[in-house]
């Protein structure tokens, strides 16, 4: 991670941070919370646990949603090249197994359309069915023009690595 890279993306991540519960509207957070009981129902009807929700995680996925809609890109890696296990290292979160879904449309039900994106790709699903994982955070941002970006970040054990 190169390190003007991790210096800003740490930065966005802090101000996410500290500002949690005033950062995301009430309509964001409702999709937010809508995207993962979507992805839980999936989980319970493969025979898994549901994920549960961590702060530090959501507070992970949030800030890289943000990222994502203030510089317009759509992908793991950032434009400085930070990925998702370095957001999480950075943000000081021990893991055994990480992994990451992003998603962006403008339909009228997003969460919905987001889960059905990720069903209908085996590596997102594999992410969503994966047994390991047991606690998430999900995180989306609106882009101003009516569009949501999703990012939902999976980890599983407490030893930090991959």
């Amino acid at each position: 991670m190169s390190g003007n890279g991790a210096l800003a993306w740490v930065m966005a991540l802090a101000a996410v941070l500290g500002g949690m519960s005033g950062c995301v509207s009430n309509q964001t957070r409702g999709i937010e919370n809508r995207a993962l009981d979507l992805v839980n129902r999936e989980r319970v009807s493969a025979g898994l646990e549901p994920l549960v929700m961590d702060d530090a995680v959501r507070g992970v996925a949030r800030a890289h949603s943000a990222d994502m809609a203030a510089r317009h890109f759509a992908s793991h890696d950032n434009p400085d090249g930070v990925n998702p296990f370095q957001r999480l290292d950075a943000a000081g979160i021990p893991y055994a197994w990480a992994g990451e879904n992003i998603a962006w449309n403008d339909f009228r039900t997003p969460a919905e359309a987001a889960l059905t994106a990720w069903m209908g790709s085996a590596e997102h699903s594999g992410n969503i069915l994966r047994a390991q994982f047991t606690r998430t955070g999900m995180g989306v941002a609106a882009d101003g023009a009516g569009g949501y970006y999703f990012t939902q970040v999976f980890i599983g054990g407490d030893q930090p690595g991959r």
